[in-house]
């Protein structure tokens, strides 16, 4: 009997510390640069690589937005890039607890 109740008391010590699964949430990634984007990258802003283009074959004309899925609260950066190869990048600076809205726009630099 008691090699049971320490097998429970061991598998309750490790659940409890095991760390909890990050939720998921929709990110919403809006082009109003005025421009068709061709390729679009995301993540987490603590990486240093942008992984795969998240439109594939599809394009995302300026005014459309693209629904994606990531894990939750981490800030991340979204670079989209046009016909031409320029590229808007947008990087967030802090992170959210759910659902959120990310809107890429043109700016001239100084």
């Amino acid at each position: 009997m008691r090699k049971i109740i320490y097998g429970i008391l061991v598998l309750a010590l490790l659940v409890a510390v095991m760390p909890a699964e990050a939720a998921n949430v929709n990110m919403q990634i809006i082009n109003n640069t005025g421009y068709r984007g061709y390729y679009l990258y995301v993540k987490p802003s603590s990486s240093s690589s942008w992984g795969p283009d998240r439109l594939g074959n599809d394009t995302l004309a300026s005014g459309s937005s693209i629904n994606l899925t990531v894990e939750n609260n981490r800030p991340y950066d979204v670079r989209l890039v046009d016909e031409d190869g320029d590229s808007y990048t947008y990087s967030m600076r802090r992170s959210y607890s759910g659902n959120f809205r990310v809107t890429i726009e043109f700016s001239y630099m100084d």
